[in-house]
């Protein structure tokens, strides 16, 4: 099953980036991938998408981090010595 989207970024009351995007909601990790680019205006707007952008990739970083150190943690505190 899928899911479809259009995403656009207004900047300053015009559209800077206007993106058609789908996802397989059938995966067990789904994401988000793009379509087809229908606007584009470089600018200023840029260092913010690339700024969130890092933000997400740290947080999605962490939290796999995290993830790995409980699972350890479970498993570790199961063997008995």
């Amino acid at each position: 099953m899928n899911t479809y989207a259009t995403l656009e970024i207004v900047a300053s009351y015009k559209s800077v980036l206007g993106l058609d995007i789908s996802r397989d909601i059938s995966k067990d990790f789904d994401r988000w991938h793009f379509d087809n680019v229908f606007a584009f205006e470089p600018g200023e707007w840029m260092k913010h998408i690339v700024e969130m952008a890092a933000y997400i990739d740290a947080s999605q970083s962490q939290r796999m981090n995290n993830f790995v150190d409980e699972d350890a943690l479970r498993r570790a505190s199961r063997i008995n010595l």
